[in-house]
């Protein structure tokens, strides 16, 4: 199956290799931009706070 992404003359290419399969991407120039949501809904609203309470109180290192 072929799916056209959109890349710029001259542009550099990022090519995932996964098993058989081969996936080029545009190469991103910030990361962090092209990845930034992503994760976005995957965790309940209140998930981390929970998470962070069931911590505890953490031993401080100096």
């Amino acid at each position: 199956m072929f799916e056209r992404k959109r890349a710029e003359a001259g542009g550099r290419l990022l090519v995932v290799v996964r098993g058989e399969t081969i996936t080029l991407l545009p190469k991103p120039k910030k990361y962090a931009k092209a990845i930034a949501g992503i994760g976005k809904g995957l965790y309940l609203r209140d998930y981390l706070s929970t998470e962070r309470e069931n911590w505890g109180e953490r031993p401080v290192f100096l």
